[in-house]
């Protein structure tokens, strides 16, 4: 699955597509490791933001409001930075 399929996914379905934490851990977890995390870990947290601290399926639904604007930021290529490693643009189509 793709980066913003996955995310939206396991916000709004996830239980079509199998088990949630499974997922999680196998699609979204390495690639906010790979992409995200230098930034945004709880130790660092630019722009006050950890994503670091939503290790399950169920920190993330609780917290939707951060998912759906971290969602635009990569829609709109504000995130990652240009100067930081970038998905594949095969990873950002929906």
């Amino acid at each position: 699955m793709k980066l913003l399929t996955s995310i939206l996914c396991l916000l709004l379905a996830a239980p079509l597509f199998g088990d949630e934490q499974e997922i999680f851990e196998q699609t979204i977890q390495p690639m906010l490791k790979e992409y995200c995390l230098n930034c945004h870990s709880t130790e660092k947290q630019k722009g006050d933001l950890d994503l670091e601290r939503f290790s399950s399926l169920d920190l993330i639904k609780r917290d939707p409001v951060v998912w759906e604007h971290s969602l635009e930021q990569i829609r709109d290529g504000e995130m990652p930075p240009k100067a930081k490693p970038q998905p594949s643009p095969e990873n950002l189509k929906l």
